[in-house]
C-alpha cells in the first residue's frame, strides 16, 4: 500500500506567512526530530557565506558557541571540502599543506581547525556547487579562475563518494558529533562551462542534491539533511523578496544573489524548534 501522499500546498492562501508556511509544509521534520542542540552545544558550519549566514543567525537567536570555516563560493565543492578534511584529519602535515589550509579556511591555523572539528558537538556541512575548475596540466583543483582554468561538471557519483568520505573522516576524529548536511541555495555567480548561468545552476545543485541523498541514506540517522535549499528556493516563488539580501562580503547593500536576512533567520528559527532545546546548557 502506497504511503498518504505529502501534496504541495493547494491554496494560494497557504503562502501568506512564511513562518506559518515552513511550519506547515515541512512538518515532517518536526514530526521525527530529536532535540539534540543546546544553547552551548559546539556548533560548527563548514562552507562559504550561507553557512556564515546560518552560524550569525544561530548567534543572533541566542546560541552561544557558534564557529565557521569560511571557504570561498569559487571553491565550495565537494572535491575541496573533501581535500580540506583529509588534511584536517592526518596526523602529520606538511608545511605547504599547512599553509594552504590557513589560506582556505580564512583565520584558522591547522591546529585551529582540527580542534574545532574534534570538538564540535554538531557539524554544519553546506555545499554549494558541483562545477569546479581544474588545472588540466596538473589536474589540480583551484580555488579561482586561472589563465589555464578549466570548468567541469562533475557527477553524481562522484559528489556522493566525496560526502561519504568527509563524513567518515568526521567520525573517524569525532565520533559522538551529530552531522547536518545543507545545499546553500546560492546560485551561481557565473559559469565557466559556456552556457547559460541559470540553466548550469540548476544542474548543479540538482546533481549536488542527489549526491547528498546518496551520501546520507548509507549512514540512517547518524546524518541529517537540513532543506534550505528547498525552504529559500521554493519560498522565492511565493514570498518576494527572499533574495536581494545584504552580504558582508560585498560593497553595496543587497544583491540578487543572496537571501533576505528574515528568510534565512525564519528557516533557523524552525531549524531550532525541530532539533533545539535551547532553553538548557550542559
Amino acid at each position: 500500500m502506497l504511503p498518504r501522499p505529502h501534496k504541495y500546498p493547494q491554496n494560494i492562501d497557504d503562502f501568506s506567512n512564511f513562518p506559518k508556511f515552513i511550519r506547515t509544509a515541512f512538518s515532517d521534520y518536526a514530526e521525527k526530530s530529536e532535540k539534540i542542540i543546546r544553547k552551548d552545544s559546539k556548533i560548527l558550519a563548514q562552507g562559504s557565506c550561507f553557512a556564515g549566514n546560518i552560524i550569525e543567525s544561530l548567534i543572533k537567536l541566542g546560541l552561544t558557541n557558534c564557529d565557521h570555516f569560511d571557504i570561498s563560493e569559487n571553491f565550495n565543492n565537494t572535491f575541496a571540502n573533501k581535500a580540506i578534511i583529509d588534511l584536517l584529519t592526518q596526523e602529520t602535515i606538511t608545511d605547504k599543506n599547512r599553509e594552504w589550509i590557513s589560506k582556505i579556511l580564512r583565520k584558522n591555523s591547522f591546529e585551529e581547525a582540527k580542534h574545532k572539528i574534534q570538538n564540535a558537538e554538531i557539524i554544519i556541512l553546506t555545499f554549494g556547487v558541483s562545477i569546479v575548475l581544474i588545472n588540466p596540466e596538473t589536474g589540480e583543483i583551484q580555488n579561482k579562475p586561472g589563465k589555464n582554468s578549466n570548468g567541469i561538471m562533475t557527477t553524481v557519483s562522484e559528489n556522493a563518494k566525496n560526502i561519504e568520505s568527509i563524513i567518515n573522516k568526521i567520525k573517524k576524529i569525532n565520533t559522538n558529533c551529530k552531522i547536518f548536511i545543507t545545499l546553500s541555495p546560492i546560485p551561481l555567480h557565473a559559469t565557466f562551462l559556456k552556457k547559460n548561468v541559470f540553466v548550469d545552476d540548476f544542474l548543479s545543485k540538482s546533481t549536488i542534491r542527489l549526491a547528498i541523498e546518496e551520501a546520507k541514506n548509507k549512514f540512517q540517522n547518524d546524518v541529517i539533511y537540513w532543506p534550505s535549499f528547498e525552504i529559500v528556493r521554493w519560498s522565492n516563488i511565493h514570498f518576494p523578496p527572499s533574495f536581494g539580501g545584504p552580504n558582508k562580503y560585498m560593497s553595496w547593500p543587497g544583491h540578487p544573489r543572496h537571501p533576505n536576512p528574515s528568510i534565512i533567520s525564519e528557516t533557523m528559527k524552525f531549524f531550532l524548534d525541530v532539533y533545539g532545546d535551547v532553553t538548557t546548557s550542559s
